[in-house]
């Protein structure tokens, strides 16, 4: 899976889901600040962690076991 599971164990679809948008957050706020990464930069870094056979699999088997709903 990478280099948390390495570390830690195998991880839940819910924990890897959380641990990218996590990851995610982090670039993206690194972006917004002046002087740290560019758009290029926290794209490239978007697509390492969200373009993942196993967290794409992940997102499949929590929308067909669980089906995914709006909350209001």
């Amino acid at each position: 899976m990478g280099e948390t599971e390495a570390e830690e164990g195998p991880m839940t679809d819910q924990e890897l889901i959380i641990t990218a948008l996590r990851q995610s957050g982090v670039i993206i706020a690194e972006h917004l600040e002046p002087g740290k990464i560019d758009a290029d930069e926290a794209i490239a870094q978007l697509i390492t962690i969200l373009d993942r056979q196993d967290f794409a699999a992940a997102m499949d088997r929590l929308e067909s076991g669980h089906g995914l709903r709006v909350v209001k």
